[in-house]
């Protein structure tokens, strides 16, 4: 027991004399860290998420909207099928046997 109380105080005495000084690492947080990580996760992808969300509203949704709006405003339905009708979309079926 002498030889290490002798061990301590040589120690402290060298550590004392020496301009270093000894740095202790605090010991790591180990408890609830899937917890505390899995929060910090969530946060993060919940920010990215609802970013991406917003810019795919404003950039994309927003102006087939738009588009869709103007087409449904100017479309005229009776002019398309004339168009059609004159290209021979709607050519007449002939009837099989088995169908009559």
């Amino acid at each position: 027991m002498i030889k290490s109380k002798m061990a301590t105080k040589d120690a402290t005495k060298e550590s004392k004399t020496s301009n270093k000084t000894v740095k202790t690492s605090t010991k790591p947080v180990l408890r609830n860290l899937l917890l505390t990580k899995t929060k910090k996760d969530f946060a993060l992808a919940l920010s990215v998420a609802l970013t991406i969300a917003t810019s795919y509203y404003i950039f994309v949704k927003r102006q087939r909207r738009k588009i869709f709006e103007e087409f449904h405003r100017t479309y005229d339905a009776d002019a398309a099928y004339e168009r059609m009708k004159a290209k021979g979309v709607f050519k007449p079926r002939k009837r099989s046997e088995s169908n009559a």
